[in-house]
């Protein structure tokens, strides 16, 4: 699924050019999110052991793939997501 760039949240993983190929990558937090461009700082390991961090940046109105949702967890240990997903429409250029 598409979101846009300021939609994105920490512990949200997307799909990014990240060290030299796309792959996912996980948000581990944003940085300056009120510029004109949305930093972020990510991860492409699931382990915080042995992951490097990388700075990506977007466009705030650019639309990112994202391939999963951050979520936490109720009292019965299921996922709830935070917000409701939001489907972006991609502008018409006339």
């Amino acid at each position: 699924m598409k979101i846009q760039a300021i939609h994105i949240q920490t512990g949200d993983r997307i799909i990014a050019y990240c060290n030299n190929k796309m792959q996912i990558c996980r948000v581990k937090h944003i940085v300056d999110p009120e510029l004109n461009n949305i930093s972020l700082s990510v991860s492409v390991s699931e382990s915080s052991r042995n992951s490097l961090s990388r700075i990506i940046r977007f466009q705030r109105d650019a639309v990112v793939e994202l391939y999963a949702k951050a979520c936490t967890q109720d009292e019965f240990g299921s996922c709830v997501l935070e917000e409701p997903m939001v489907h972006s429409v991609d502008p018409i250029v006339s």
